[in-house]
């Protein structure tokens, strides 16, 4: 907002619900506020009950006027428009974005993807042309450092995030290439777009894993035929990892929900204030799998990611969520422009699943087996000798050290895992949520 010229003007709109705040006229100092003739300072179309908050807005400012307070106009008149929206939205945040809206997701990187393995970390995919690629990064290096930082002791989220950012910049990297010494590689952020399925593969015991970066476009289909694929082929359960991930795609999200839904129940809707659907979705495919499914998730799941999560969350769907709570925004919040540069996040409808539990933008998905993401990460535990004497080393055991090392250092896989030998060693098949 410029100083000159402004004035503390709030359109709410929310299912038909308008209110116009108007203190005055073009701002220039706070007696020319104070004074402003009354009648004229107030828009005809301006409910009688909103009068409250007009008489609020020039108390304030007689004080200022009053004792000669020095005030910050700008930043006055965001704090006066945030305060009046936190009354409706508890949740509601101004933000200052360069750019547009749009552009506000939009993240700098370097074009890897890692795994962690036996409490390492790993480069799983270099992308062509990216920066990784031009700075000699390649499948297979093993991730030391990050600025500094020991990459073992961070989670997969974490990974990503501390190679990420919202703007250009230097990553020191600290990797090694098979058994050559450890080196330092100096890569410079570029706006790099990654694809929405981060990783899928087979694990041993007859497990599945799946990550998603973002719940987007056509990731439903590809996951649905993947997962059922898997299905067909006996395996033992699915562990889909939505820690991190984003979205923005109900499509996808139907897509995904068919795998643990009947045809044609109804999966959710948007409401606006008023209880009135926007939008309903139900359920699509050929119904539920018959294999147990561990979602992963935490407090950086979001958007379609966390409307699915709250559709698993809600009765009799076949999955456990395990982790830590979802960040509490299931595409119920909109970024507004108020002014050049400034955006007020509000929640404008809320989300309801077929249980009747409802996410306004205050609540987040409670996950069924609470896992802090930092447990375990700086706990390396060596591989137990399979041998113990001379009998022949079984594929059981060739399986279980595999199985070791991959989720060794992440808690919250540690247990998804677990959970599903414990459900296959029981001869169960899927479980569901109490109604």
């Amino acid at each position: 907002m410029k100083r000159a010229g402004i004035f503390l003007l709030l359109t709410i709109r929310w299912g038909g619900f308008v209110a116009l705040l108007s203190t005055g006229q073009a701002l220039g100092s706070v007696e020319e506020v104070v004074h402003v003739d009354t009648p004229a300072s107030k828009p005809p179309s301006v409910a009688i009950e909103y009068e409250p908050l007009f008489d609020a807005v020039r108390q304030a400012l007689d004080m200022v006027g009053k004792y000669s307070l020095p005030y910050e106009w700008e930043q006055g008149s965001i704090d006066i428009i945030q305060a009046v929206l936190r009354a409706a939205d508890p949740g509601v945040q101004v933000l200052e974005i360069s750019g547009n809206a749009s552009e506000a997701d939009r993240r700098y990187g370097i074009g890897i993807s890692m795994t962690r393995s036996n409490g390492s970390v790993w480069v799983r995919d270099v992308f062509t042309d990216s920066p990784a690629a031009a700075a000699g990064v390649v499948p297979g290096d093993r991730v030391r450092l990050i600025n500094q930082e020991d990459a073992g002791r961070l989670n997969i989220t974490q990974l990503d995030e501390a190679i990420r950012g919202d703007s250009p910049g230097r990553l020191a990297l600290g990797i090694q290439t098979g058994e050559d010494e450890p080196r330092e590689v100096d890569i410079e952020r570029a706006v790099v777009s990654l694809p929405a399925l981060a990783e899928h593969r087979e694990l041993p015991a007859q497990l599945g894993y799946v990550r998603l970066r973002r719940v987007d476009h056509d990731v439903g289909a590809t996951v649905s035929t993947l997962l059922t694929d898997w299905a067909d082929q006996g395996s033992r359960g699915i562990i889909l990892d939505l820690r991190g991930a984003g979205g923005e795609s109900l499509e996808a999200v139907v897509k995904l929900a068919g795998l643990v839904s009947v045809p044609g129940e109804t999966l959710f809707s948007f409401r606006n204030a008023k209880d009135q659907d926007l939008d309903t979705r139900s359920a699509t495919g050929t119904g539920p799998l018959d294999l147990p499914i561990m979602a992963l998730v935490d407090a950086k799941t979001r958007g379609a990611a966390e409307v699915f999560t709250a559709i698993l969350a809600s009765k009799n769907r076949r999955a456990i969520i395990l982790g830590e709570r979802t960040s509490g925004n299931p595409l119920v919040r909109s970024m507004i422009p108020i002014s050049d540069g400034v955006f007020v996040n509000l929640a404008i409808r809320r989300l309801v699943v077929s249980d009747g539990t409802t996410y306004t933008g205050m609540q987040r998905v409670e996950p069924d087996i609470a896992v802090d993401s930092n447990s375990g990460l700086l706990e390396y535990a060596p591989l137990p000798p399979l041998l113990t004497d001379r009998r022949e080393i079984t594929k059981e055991e060739l399986e279980a050290k595999a199985l070791r090392q991959f989720v060794q250092g992440d808690a919250t896989l540690v247990r998804a895992v677990d959970i599903l030998l414990g459900l296959h060693a029981l001869n169960l098949h899927g479980l569901s949520h109490a109604p």
